[in-house]
């Protein structure tokens, strides 16, 4: 379902598994297996791993009426788990963790920062654009491309405090 490698070689793994909505895994840098948590919750949609002993990830919560996501983040050396956050009718779809151990969730209607304890920093509100493209690669220039309402493209650029640092629009 997703997968990430840090900089030391260590990996995670989020995949299916009988009897469970999904398995995390994570792997050192020789391949051996160190740590499984199995997800009884919700469902994997992405997972990412830190340099410094943690994962987070996020699970999509299904009923009847409502697609919802959570937002965890798991020291595996010490076998913690701490929710950060459930959002109500959001798919989160991608998570990055910067080296500092801060990390960003991007959904398709917001996009939610943490600092490296799990702890909401921040909240981008997408309001009622469109999401067409993003990029989480450094953590002072955050960019988002969402549809314009007039047959254009806006391109914005966030700091991981939600500070928008400037906007174009194409």
């Amino acid at each position: 379902l997703s997968a990430s490698v840090n900089k030391n070689g260590y990996s995670v793994i989020g995949r299916t598994e009988t009897g469970y909505k999904g398995l995390l895994t994570v792997y050192n840098s020789k391949g051996e297996e160190i740590y499984k948590w199995h997800s009884g919750g919700g469902y994997i949609a992405c997972v990412d791993i830190s340099n410094d002993n943690f994962v987070a990830l996020s699970q999509i919560l299904t009923d009847s009426k409502h697609i919802n996501s959570r937002i965890l983040h798991i020291n595996y050396k010490n076998n913690k788990e701490k929710e950060c956050k459930i959002l109500d009718d959001t798919f989160v779809t991608h998570i990055n963790i910067f080296d500092n151990n801060n990390f960003i969730c991007v959904s398709d209607t917001c996009a939610y920062t943490f600092n490296s304890k799990g702890k909401e920093k921040k909240q981008i509100n997408y309001g009622s654009r469109e999401l067409l493209y993003y990029n989480t690669n450094y953590e002072n220039n955050i960019v988002f491309l969402f549809k314009g309402n007039v047959n254009n493209t806006v391109l914005e650029a966030y700091t991981l405090a939600g500070r928008l640092k400037g906007s174009h629009s194409v």
